[in-house]
């Protein structure tokens, strides 16, 4: 099975993404007067199903658009290009070199550096002023991009602003006369279940229209920490990209961008931008050009049921912060390594995934209140969100040394020395001290664990690892409080994480 998205002619989608969540700023206001389709009498309420929708359809189709892209693209940079900034799971990397590079084309190659791109695409009119909405994919690269009108009309578009990380683009265009155009409506508000129909411009045939439910929300197909795509099953095909999922009154509630195909057409699981994040992503976009996003400063991670056992809560519910950066909101504050996030100004952090969303949306200046587990106490920290910045981080990797070890949870270590750095090639200063993990027995539970061999153990338990002597003796202590797992804190390129051990493996 592939994740795709559709962005060139009659070639598969370039898989975009999602969702990064963001701050409200300089939301887009849409205007209610002129040739607003999406205001308009309903042929039936939204959750009746078997209902006549042409009328529906005939009123909003005008307002989507078929966008055609033109340009030059360096090859070497076509064969490694990648949507939602790179940011693709390694297991579907051979799938997009196969349909964005030469793989797969039935094209000759070329020596030149350059050649000609084209593509096709979908979007909709969201303003009266020429405001066009599609995917970052289906008009990245392009020198030209032209907005053909469902008349046949072709108009000269300009890109406002592109955000990557959510494949979500902003284009305008200038027209003689009033164009028709559509309006967001509330995604929240959408039960699984609800009819919805997609217009777009399918394999370049131009106005095509399909029909189907909301499958499911919340959805992660793994293109990052800002995930929420919401699951439909109206047909979706390459050249859908961009274009527009409506409910029964007209209104957007998605924006169609990625499938989960095994060959490249609809199988009936598509995922769609709820419109209440593209509502806030293109407002920025019509504002500033760009997008702000909050940031706290700390890298988080699941609490598994064994997590939550060590740390002693209920629930696995929440974000265990696994590092607080050395400079950033969080580390002002005052969080700490092992902190769960519980809420974001009194609204529960449910997952993992949702804490970078809650966090993104709130506006960088502002104070957010965090309730914080701590050591079995539940205590309420203010934290004033930062700007989210752009991080780059690099991996090492290397063989095993041979070296006097301690056996933990399925786990060789060894005290990191002068021998181990060099056999391990670690990018560890000199005056950082430990124990690092030299091998992973393959039968324990630490084998299905994040943990690899070249990893730094900082902390086992509570107790802060310097040795491998206080190795033994937070296992013993451990033990003797009859404790089943135990948490191990790695490190790892500038990285850090929680593991939960089984203590009956050591």
């Amino acid at each position: 099975m592939k994740i795709k998205a559709s962005r060139s002619h009659i070639k598969t989608i370039a898989i975009a993404a999602l969702a990064l969540a963001l701050s409200v700023t300089g939301s887009a206001t849409m205007a209610e007067t002129g040739n607003n389709l999406s205001e308009g009498p309903t042929s039936a309420p939204s959750h009746v199903l078997g209902t006549d929708i042409a009328d529906v359809v005939e009123r909003v189709s005008p307002a989507v658009v078929n966008i055609q892209v033109s340009g030059r693209k360096a090859a070497a940079q076509r064969q490694t290009e990648q949507p939602f900034g790179g940011n693709i799971p390694p297991q579907f990397e051979p799938f997009f070199r196969k349909f964005y590079g030469d793989e797969g084309r039935g094209a000759p190659k070329r020596r030149q550096s350059e050649r000609q791109q084209s593509g096709l695409g979908s979007g909709f009119i969201i303003g009266k002023d020429g405001d066009v909405v599609t995917n970052n994919h289906v008009i990245d690269g392009a020198d030209e991009i032209t907005v053909v009108l469902k008349d046949g009309t072709r108009l000269e578009a300009t890109l406002v602003g592109r955000d990557p990380r959510t494949d979500l683009a902003l284009l305008k265009v200038k027209a003689d006369q009033p164009l028709p155009y559509v309006s967001f409506g509330d995604s929240d508000k959408m039960r699984i279940g609800n009819q919805i129909f997609a217009v777009g411009n399918p394999f370049g045939l131009g106005s095509t229209v399909t029909t189907g439910i909301v499958s499911a929300h919340g959805r992660s197909i793994g293109a990052g920490p800002y995930d929420d795509f919401m699951q439909i099953d109206a047909a979706i095909n390459p050249g859908n990209s961009g274009g527009p999922a409506f409910n029964l009154k007209g209104k957007v509630i998605g924006v169609n961008t990625a499938i989960f195909s095994p060959s490249g057409g609809n199988v009936g699981i598509g995922f769609a931008i709820p419109s209440n994040m593209a509502r806030n992503i293109i407002g920025q976009l019509k504002a500033n050009g760009s997008i702000e996003r909050g940031w706290l400063g700390v890298e988080i991670q699941e609490i598994t049921p064994k997590i939550a056992q060590g740390l002693g809560l209920r629930r696995t519910t929440g974000a265990l912060i696994s590092m607080v950066r050395d400079t950033g909101p969080a580390k002002t504050a005052g969080l700490r390594q092992g902190d769960v996030v519980l809420k974001v100004n009194g609204v529960t952090v449910k997952s993992v995934r949702q804490l970078p969303r809650q966090i993104a949306f709130i506006k960088p200046g502002e104070t957010a209140r965090l309730t914080i587990s701590r050591q079995g106490k539940t205590v309420e920290i203010p934290v004033t969100i930062g700007k989210f910045p752009e991080q780059v981080t690099a991996a090492a990797d290397g063989d095993l040394p041979a070296v006097d070890h301690v056996a933990v949870g399925g786990l060789r270590l060894a005290q990191l020395d002068a021998q181990v750095r060099d056999q391990l090639d670690l990018d560890i200063d000199d005056d950082v001290t430990g124990v690092v993990v030299v091998e992973i027995d393959a039968e324990s539970d630490a084998a299905a664990s994040d943990i690899r061999p070249g990893d730094l153990i900082r902390f086992v338990g509570e107790r802060r690892v310097k040795t491998l002597n206080d190795v033994k003796s937070a296992v013993s202590a451990a033990k003797k409080d009859n404790q089943k797992t135990i948490l191990v804190l790695i490190s790892r390129e500038s990285h850090d994480r929680f593991v939960a051990l089984q203590l009956g493996a050591a």
